[in-house]
C-alpha cells in the first residue's frame, strides 16, 4: 500500500524532488519487481553498479507518515512558504 500512495502523489505531483539530482540519479536507479504469488513489490536495483538508497529512504518515510498520519497528519503535511 506504501509504495502505490507514493506513486499516486508523485503522479499526482504531491512530491517534488526539485533539483536534487543525487535523490533523481537514485530513482533512475531503482525499479520494483512484483511476485505474482504473494502480490508483493520489492525495491531492486536496476543496475549492479546503480545506487536506490534514496529511494528507499523515501519508502521509508512514506511508511512512518502512513502509519501516523491518524494521529498527527496535521503535523506532517508540508505547507507551502509564501
Amino acid at each position: 500500500p506504501v509504495i502505490t500512495e507514493t506513486e499516486g502523489m508523485m503522479r499526482d505531483g504531491r512530491i517534488q524532488i526539485g533539483d536534487n539530482d543525487l535523490l533523481k540519479i537514485h530513482f533512475l536507479d531503482s525499479a520494483l519487481k512484483r511476485d505474482i504469488e504473494s502480490n508483493r513489490s520489492r525495491l531492486i536495483k536496476l543496475r549492479d553498479v546503480g545506487h536506490i538508497d534514496g529511494m528507499a529512504a523515501l519508502l521509508d518515510a512514506m511508511t512512518v507518515r502512513q502509519k501516523h498520519w491518524p494521529d498527527i497528519g496535521q503535523q506532517l503535511q508540508n505547507k507551502r512558504l509564501p
